[in-house]
């Protein structure tokens, strides 16, 4: 099972933990030589946290931007990783030529699946608190003042704090990203970034909705509750379940204007933490077939 556990205010205790939301990628090198890790890298890249502070966080700011979150083709991943390596080491003396089956790409990687799992964890956590301020502790407390599910009374969906929340976790990821003129990294919007946020939260709340999702209270020094999610393919944050909702959710996000897609991410800006704000470096879901009874809810309201 999935679990995390929290306290009810005002000393809330939460643990969450975090699903592997592994990339998909096309060419995939075989396996053969192992997991690479750190040890693996090449010498001196990681001095001064170039590495985990600088070339991480702006690998992530692409791939947050990329029209396909789920699905990037590994030579496209591979060339995004030199061109952002040729900019971040240029003035020091670690060159490298990345190849498929060496540790950067490797590596980098298992970074990227972190970057995604942040999606999943953070609205588990978010919903979670949530249900135990309001006392929604079972299906009866949270539905007992539902006012149906009718769709076209659904509106605000850009403005609400679980997505926000989760949208902020990208943030917090790629605090540090520096600008990278071959990517033109500066016109990156994080467009692909919200579709995950706002399918990660889809998923949380589609669990509940199926029952999938429950609160138990554990007997410890203090209020303790435990979040039980079943273990399978279909629980969790993947491609498979999940890639049509957010590519689904992406048409909406990608025809919001600039100015209005700029108000989501200010409304983000509460959420980041302080300590990463102004970092960036200078150097199977259902989905309903009729799009129509979503309208409402997918505008910029």
């Amino acid at each position: 099972t999935e679990a995390s556990q929290s306290s009810a205010p005002p000393s809330k205790r939460l643990k969450t933990k975090q699903e592997e939301g592994a990339m998909e990628l096309a060419n995939r090198p075989k396996a053969g030589t192992g997991k690479f890790t750190n040890q693996n890298l090449p010498l001196g890249c990681q001095d001064g946290n170039l590495w985990r502070g600088t070339y991480i966080p702006s690998l992530a700011h692409w791939c947050g931007g990329h029209v396909d979150p789920w699905t990037i083709e590994a030579g496209e991943l591979r060339d995004a990783m030199q061109v952002i390596w040729d900019e971040v080491y240029r003035d020091s003396e670690v060159e490298h030529f990345i190849t498929l089956k060496g540790a950067i790409f490797h590596v980098a990687k298992q970074r990227l699946n972190e970057w995604r799992s942040g999606f999943a964890a953070t609205p588990l956590m978010v919903i979670t608190t949530f249900f135990i301020q309001e006392k929604f502790y079972n299906s009866e407390q949270r539905t007992e003042d539902n006012e149906g599910n009718n769709n076209k009374t659904w509106t605000g969906m850009w403005h609400s704090p679980f997505i926000l929340q989760t949208f902020a976790s990208h943030f917090n990821f790629v605090a540090g990203h520096t600008k990278i003129p071959g990517l033109d990294s500066e016109n990156i919007t994080a467009r692909a970034a919200l579709a995950l946020a706002a399918t990660a939260v889809c998923r949380v709340l589609t669990l509940v909705a199926q029952g999938s999702f429950q609160l138990e209270e554990i007997p410890v020094a203090g209020t303790v509750w435990e979040v039980i999610v079943p273990d399978g393919e279909s629980f969790g944050f993947n491609i498979q379940t999940w890639g049509e909702m957010t590519r689904k959710l992406l048409k909406p996000i990608t025809a919001l204007s600039d100015a209005n897609f700029a108000k989501i991410v200010e409304g983000t800006q509460c959420y980041v933490k302080t300590s990463t704000k102004g970092k960036e470096k200078s150097s199977t879901a259902t989905v309903s077939d009729n799009e129509d009874d979503f309208e409402d809810l997918l505008e910029f309201r």
